[in-house]
């Protein structure tokens, strides 16, 4: 008798690029099975308050309007999908099949262990704001962080206020698109920047620049938080590495993004998927990591050009090279 054929495909990770592998696995008859560890699909594009203007034929949709449709379409297609659930172990049973044991703890459920025998691992982990660290590595600011916040989430909703003077800490686009729309709605941004140069692009810095000479934002390059305190006027006493003090009503970190990679590597023995230096995942043009069978797709694996658009499309080329794959 024939051995039946396995069809499971676990997929680590329910945004955008994993849900766009899982419709177009279960499109060529696979069966993906979806593992996401918060209770919602859609990543960081469920937090997004953007208007997709960047994404061909959704400029008047959100960003967290687009992570719900997309989720809809995959619970229209009855796509396993195991939410507040993450992985206990991964073990290589041969060439062609993979053991994976994860916990389910979806609310009104008993938390359980559930055990799936699979032919291709998908990570889909995507990446965080930068901050915590941050946190956590200067002086004051724990007993502060009601007041600290980070990414650009923070700044898109239109209702957002931080004060006539919000510090941002950061020099890319993100932390000079936060400086230029607060300052259009009536606050006097004070950005620092760590070093001498903008990690934004020449575009982006032109425009500020313009809002630097009007004296609608004030620019400080080369400095540091060293200290934060809170005052007895709910400001917060801010400290910097070339003995200035600024007094400030929020702080908003705008440091970039982390890859979510060391929490899924560590169950892989030796050798494990390759990762460049800022812990990004190294894949093949059909998304393959250095271990056959393992994939990694959107911006965990994606330093260079992450967005939503990237990140379906990576989605798809993973499912395509998975299943051209099947009878091998």
């Amino acid at each position: 008798m024939q051995k039946r054929q396995n069809l499971n495909v676990l997929i680590i990770g329910g945004g955008p690029a994993g849900m766009s592998c899982a419709l177009w696995l279960k499109n060529y008859g696979l069966n993906p099975v979806i593992v996401e560890k918060d209770k919602n699909l859609g990543g960081l594009q469920a937090k997004s308050l953007a208007s997709n203007t960047w994404l061909l034929g959704w400029q008047s949709v959100l960003g967290k309007d687009v992570a719900a449709i997309f989720s809809k379409h995959v619970a229209y297609e009855r796509i396993q999908t195991m939410l507040s659930s993450q992985i206990i172990s991964i073990t290589k049973l041969s060439e062609t099949e993979w053991q994976a044991t994860l916990l389910r703890a979806e609310e009104g459920a008993r938390p359980k262990n559930i055990t799936l025998i699979v032919r291709a691992i998908v990570i889909a982990t995507g990446t965080d704001f930068v901050g915590q660290k941050w946190i956590k590595s200067i002086p004051g600011a724990e007993k502060c962080k009601n007041l600290i916040h980070m990414g650009p989430a923070s700044y898109m909703n239109p209702n957002s206020w931080f004060g006539d003077h919000p510090v941002i800490v950061g020099g890319g686009d993100n932390a000079l698109e936060c400086a230029s729309i607060l300052s259009r709605r009536g606050s006097h941004p004070i950005l620092l920047v760590r070093s001498e140069h903008f990690r934004a692009d020449q575009d982006s810095q032109g425009k500020f620049k313009d809002l630097v000479q009007t004296g609608l934002v004030d620019l400080h390059m080369e400095t540091e938080i060293t200290n934060i305190s809170m005052q007895d006027d709910e400001k917060i006493k801010i400290e910097t590495n070339n003995n200035q003090t600024i007094l400030s009503d929020s702080i908003l970190l705008m440091l970039g993004y982390s890859a979510n990679s060391s929490a899924t590597i560590e169950f892989f023995g030796n050798p494990r998927p390759v990762r460049d230096e800022n812990n990004y995942f190294v894949v093949d043009g059909n998304c393959e990591t250095s271990i056959p069978s393992v994939y990694a797709i959107g911006d965990v694996a994606n330093p260079r050009h992450p967005c939503t658009a990237t990140a379906v499309a990576m989605g798809t080329m993973a499912a395509r090279h998975i299943n051209n794959c099947r009878g091998k």
